[in-house]
């Protein structure tokens, strides 16, 4: 059950995910680069578990790709009001998955983030896909 009250699990083909093996091997690398690297002493984690047993973080659904692996799809509670409507809140994901496969200069290596139509933020990591609003970061 997620803060939505529903159970939110999804999986999409991976016909329909632009781009879909590029993304799985950015996650892969963004998580097996952050075991490696000992840039800055980590103080606190707050992990996406966290924020989803939290209600900060609504689960939308996991993203399929070739070779079987998914990725997880949330949207922060507070843009999850405003798509409560699946078929709108598909069509976002949807232009997000097509903003992540553009690169753009500012991307590094543990993360992209793409901004959706001047209003929302698309943000992908280490953990997974996540829709938010500005404000929300």
């Amino acid at each position: 059950m997620n803060a939505g009250g529903g159970e939110c699990r999804r999986r999409v083909s991976p016909s329909s995910c632009p781009n879909g093996r590029e993304i799985v091997s950015f996650i892969a690398m963004t998580k097996d680069s952050a075991q490696r690297d000992d840039v800055t002493p980590v103080i606190v984690t707050y992990t996406r578990e966290q924020a989803i047993a939290d209600g900060v973080l609504v689960p939308t659904g996991l993203i399929g790709f070739r070779g079987g692996k998914f990725v997880q799809v949330c949207f922060t509670a507070h843009l999850f009001a405003d798509f409560k409507d699946g078929a709108k809140r598909g069509r976002l994901v949807r232009e997000g998955l097509k903003a992540l496969k553009h690169p753009d200069p500012e991307d590094t290596r543990y993360r992209l983030l793409r901004v959706l139509r001047k209003r929302y933020w698309v943000i992908l990591d280490g953990d997974g896909i996540t829709f938010l609003y500005p404000d929300d970061y």
